[in-house]
């Protein structure tokens, strides 16, 4: 009997110690420590469970609190990276590995901001023994570290409230103060010089890119008809605006160059309708030009030839001669290679200068200083003056300035004559003289 009491229990152990598994970790889960907290709690929770280990691609929050005076300081966490390492309350995605969590929490009283502003052309940071922050408590010693783009470098750093030790340095340090602090940098580096092209002529600069503080020659050249007018230059200050070769210092930052054309007043006028017909506001000049102002004389010109006379003694021609020409023009039109008036412009016919008296779309008035006529425009307010100029006779003689003014037509009167406007003070007419005179000319746009 105590043979099979013996057998059966021996039996039971043996089936029991084949029951018995040796425990394993799962290989998929890693543990989450918290270490080297004072002055707060840290709680390592997932969707609102404690929780010390986790698997691999779990979403852990982690949050701190504060004991009574204490702020927190910033998270360290080894073996990943929290979403936020300064928020209070953050989470991270667990790693294929262990991971040691720790919160430093300091004396809210000593805590203050560290207010980081990233630059144009570069980033900045603030460490405390290695670990970003946006505070720090009084008398810690913050690095801050510069991180330029390619092609730039660092100028200085730019510390509010603190001093750095290196203010040039790429990666250098400050001790908190006792106060909130701002913290910037300048980078410089190679920047972009771009020259602008507009109507009238062509611009040009020494170099397309240039460091802040090179000095920048910039050159105009004008197209015919034009005349530089002045330089605008984003992001610098041309030394002489209104010169068309001039400098500038290349400042931080990219430029945009542009020269400004305007028509040349010599050659361009925009004129004024009247009654229908668009008149230069300006006599003719030497050929294919105008004059100075609407009052000015201008030169006399011999009917159907470009030649021009002085509007004022000694008598001169465009040409250079001091003989008048006592012949008249033989031909039955004013062609227009003869023709002096500008480009786009031409001497008018005798239908221009009739739309002038049409009392009911034109009125006129005569003005004694300077003489001459003003006529309006009823219907659009427009106004043209056509002065008192005079005119050279037969022989060149200057003849009634700021009595008479006689201005040509195109139109022929017979072989040697023209139609010219003949006004004065009294009244105007559209007479016919001969084509040896000289009279100026008011053109018309063609």
């Amino acid at each position: 009997m105590k043979t099979k009491i013996f057998l059966f229990t021996a039996l039971a152990a043996m089936l029991l110690a084949g029951c018995k598994d040796t425990p394993t970790a799962d290989p998929s889960t890693y543990t989450i420590s918290v270490t080297g907290v004072e002055n707060g709690k840290v709680s390592v929770t997932v969707g609102g469970q404690q929780v010390d280990n986790a698997a691999a691609g779990t979403t852990i929050t982690i949050a701190a609190t504060p004991d009574d005076g204490y702020g927190f300081a910033g998270w360290t966490v080894a073996g990943t990276t929290p979403a936020d390492q300064t928020a209070e309350s953050t989470t991270f995605t667990m790693p294929e590995g262990n991971v040691t969590v720790r919160a430093r929490f300091v004396e809210i009283e000593s805590v203050y901001d560290i207010d980081v502003n990233d630059p144009e052309y570069g980033s900045i940071g603030a460490t405390v023994a290695g670990e970003r922050v946006d505070k720090a408590a009084a008398g810690t010693t913050v690095t801050i570290t510069a991180r330029p783009d390619t092609g730039y470098t660092l100028a200085e750093w730019m510390v509010t409230g603190a001093t750095p030790a290196n203010v040039t340095a790429l990666t250098t340090t400050f001790r908190m103060p006792a106060g909130n602090v701002e913290v910037t940098a300048r980078f410089t580096g190679e920047y972009t010089i771009t020259v602008s092209q507009v109507e009238g002529g062509t611009a040009s600069a020494s170099a397309e890119k240039a460091t802040a503080g090179t000095q920048i020659l910039i050159d105009a050249t004008e197209d015919e008809g034009y005349i530089f007018d002045k330089w605008t230059i984003t992001g610098a200050d041309p030394d002489n605006a209104k010169a068309p070769s001039t400098t500038f210092t290349m400042g931080e930052g990219n430029v945009t160059v542009t020269a400004v054309f305007i028509h040349d007043p010599v050659f361009y006028d925009d004129g004024v309708v009247i009654n229908g017909v668009r008149w230069a506001t300006r006599n003719v000049d030497a050929p294919g030009t105008f004059a100075a102002t609407p009052q000015s004389t201008g030169m006399f010109y011999q009917w159907g030839r470009k030649i021009g006379w002085s509007g004022s003694d000694p008598l001169t021609s465009s040409d250079g001669s001091t003989d008048w020409d006592h012949s008249d023009y033989v031909g039955s039109s004013w062609t227009t290679e003869s023709d002096p008036s500008p480009e786009g412009w031409r001497v008018p016919s005798w239908d221009d200068f009739n739309s002038l008296f049409d009392g009911k779309n034109v009125s006129r008035g005569w003005s004694n200083y300077p003489a001459g006529y003003e006529f309006r425009d009823v219907a659009s307010g427009n106004t043209l003056f056509i002065p008192a100029s005079g005119y050279r006779d037969t022989y060149g003689g200057l003849v009634s300035v700021n009595v008479h003014g006689r201005y040509w037509s195109r139109s022929p009167a017979g072989d040697s004559n023209g139609f010219l406007l003949y006004l004065y003070a009294g009244d105007m007419t559209i007479p016919d003289l001969l084509r040896r005179y000289g009279a100026t000319v008011r053109p018309v746009a063609k």
